[in-house]
């Protein structure tokens, strides 16, 4: 079992009730993908951040298909836009 560190910031942050992150067990070999279905299946309102999520592992950029060891540290973000 791999135990991630999983931070939440910005819109989906505030969708989740003002959550920051948790602590979160997958089986080993689990990618981003795997972890992002983890998070909506335990949050069902970060469900409509799922196509847009922006992804960072241990605060480098990151894709679905990275698979993710024991003690890391993943970012979850939404776009934001500004000006």
């Amino acid at each position: 079992m791999l135990t991630i560190k999983v931070l939440y910031f910005a819109q989906l942050k505030a969708a989740l009730g003002g959550v920051g992150g948790e602590s979160v067990q997958l089986k080993s070999g689990a990618t981003m993908e795997d972890l992002v279905e983890e998070v909506i299946g335990r949050h069902p309102e970060a469900d409509g951040f799922r196509g847009s999520l922006l992804l960072a592992h241990n605060q480098k950029w990151a894709t679905a298909s990275t698979v993710l060891s024991d003690g890391d540290e993943v970012a979850l973000m939404p776009p934001v836009s500004g000006g």
